[in-house]
Parts: structure tokens; C-alpha cells; sequence
């Protein structure tokens, strides 16, 4: 959607977190993925499928119970114009939260983000994190091997803090070395100017919870989808954690939810009916 830079100046919507009440409006569900381009998955499952088809596999694959963790959000132009809608943002692990993973004990969890309604609350990332004694888990060498028998060597290994591998998928396909990516730099609109945005493709860091932003700097631009696995050991203890975050549909949705909540905010507000 491309505004007039006029109308599109005069257009500073505010987002605010609290509960959304009667008169919510509804996202129109117009994206619906194809299969996607790379190999990788978590426990045999990638993003793309719906949140129903993610919670049924997980929660028998793992036998766990998930919950939602649901986002209000409510956008209001200064003409007091308002967005506002409900959304699961992720379903989580239900009874695993901070003193489970800062503590000692065994555990196991699965975390699904979620795409908003435009594309159907699709699934956009995987994350799953274990903790067991050390030799009920691989050691990052026997994980790695059995990782490049399935994937090949990865994009970029790091033993800054434990040992982890990058497997970084970009638009012309597998990234075979992450630090050898050259910067880049585009500009993008950022309503009452052009700025400069510089990345290496898939190496830059963004947020997977949406916000409304009118004038949105690029996501992850180029990068399709980053797999990192990472090992740490604390004895008698292994933890293991594997992440699939698909970019491009977390940007397909980002950017259809901004330009329908936009293209209601300047449209034409209905009288209400209200009892005065």
C-alpha cells in the first residue's frame, strides 16, 4: 500500500498494549504460504503449517500441553480512528516459565510464534530447549555430525558462549558462509525521510513479536530463514536448543497487518449507534 506523502505524514498512530474491548476489528486472512524452500525442521515439523496442525504434532510428539500467550494490541490515529484486535502471538509450554529454565532440573519445551490473522496465525518459528544429565544428550561433536549428515556443514559455527551452529538460508538459497556476507545497504522510507539501513544478509538481529509501525525499517532483508542449534554444558548437565525462524513469512505478515490497519485508519469512520 503506498500512502500520499502528505497523508502519510499527518498519520502518527499510537500502539498501545492494554486489553481490547467491544468494536475490535478483524484481519483479513489474504497470505497463505507456499511450501518453503529450505530442509531444516524441529522434530520433523517446519513453519508455514497452521498453529492447529504445530500444537497437535508437538503435544504428542513431546507430550506436553501448550498455551497461548494472546497480544491486544490497539492502534489509534490522532483523529481518534482505532484499530484494535486480539492475537496468540506464540503458544508456549504450559508450566515451564523463567525459574524452570534458570534452574538445575530436567525439562523439555517447544515455543510456536505466530503469524497475526493476515496470514491465517500461521506458524513463523520453532523453538525447542531441553536440559538433561549430560549423558542423556549428544555432546556438540556427535550433534554436529549428525547435522551434516542432513544438512551439509553449516553457515557459521560460534564458541563464544557454549558452541552453537548457524544454518542460514537466503533468497538465492543455502548461505555457506554467514561471516563472508558482504554489508549492504538500502534506504527505506521512514515517512518524513529516506534513511539508510545496513546488513549482511541472515547475520543482523530482529524482533519476532509484531508492533504496528507505519513507516517499517526492512526485516531481515534478503534473509529467508536462520536454523541455529546450540550446545552448552553446566554438570551434570547438557542443555540443547534448536531454532527455526522463518523471516520471510514473519515479514509477509508484519507488512500485510501494518497496511490493513493503516488502510483503516484513513479511511472513513461509520456514526456510531451509541446511547448518548
Amino acid at each position: 500500500m503506498i500512502i500520499p506523502h502528505t497523508t502519510r505524514a499527518s498519520l502518527l498512530a499510537i500502539m498501545l498494549m492494554i486489553p481490547t474491548t467491544g468494536g475490535a476489528q478483524e484481519l483479513l486472512n489474504t497470505i497463505t504460504p507456499p511450501e518453503r524452500p529450505y530442509p531444516y525442521q524441529i522434530l520433523d515439523l517446519m513453519p508455514g503449517v497452521t498453529t492447529d496442525q504445530a500444537i497437535a504434532h508437538y503435544q504428542e510428539r513431546m507430550d506436553i500441553e501448550l498455551v497461548p500467550e494472546v497480544m491486544s494490541i490497539s492502534v489509534q490515529a490522532p483523529n481518534g480512528r482505532t484499530f484494535a484486535f486480539d492475537f496468540p502471538q506464540r503458544y508456549m509450554t504450559a508450566g515451564v516459565g523463567i525459574n524452570t529454565r534458570m534452574g538445575s532440573q530436567p525439562y523439555s519445551e517447544i515455543q510456536l510464534d505466530l503469524a497475526t490473522e493476515a496470514m491465517g496465525g500461521r506458524v513463523v518459528g520453532v523453538t525447542r530447549q531441553m536440559r538433561a544429565p549430560a549423558g542423556e544428550l549428544p555432546d556438540a561433536a556427535a550433534l554436529q555430525a549428525q547435522l551434516e549428515e542432513l544438512y551439509g556443514p553449516p553457515s557459521q559455527i560460534s564458541t563464544d558462549a557454549g558452541y552453537s551452529m548457524i544454518y542460514a538460508w537466503g533468497e538465492d538459497g543455502f548461505i555457506p558462509d554467514l561471516d563472508a556476507q558482504e554489508e549492504r545497504v538500502i534506504e527505506w522510507d521512514a515517512g518524513t525521510a529516506m534513511r539508510t539501513h545496513r546488513y549482511r544478509p541472515c547475520a543482523d538481529h530482529a524482533d519476532k513479536s509484531y508492533n504496528f509501525q507505519q513507516f517499517r525499517k526492512p526485516i531481515k532483508p534478503e534473509c529467508v530463514a536462520v536454523f541455529r542449534v546450540a550446545i552448552s554444558n553446566s554438570p551434570p548437565n547438557r542443555s540443547i536448543s534448536f531454532s527455526l525462524i522463518d523471516y520471510d513469512l514473519m515479514r509477509q505478515s508484519h507488512v500485510e497487518t501494518d497496511a490493513q490497519i493503516a488502510d483503516y485508519l484513513l479511511g472513513e469512520a461509520e456514526a456510531s449507534d451509541f446511547d448518548l
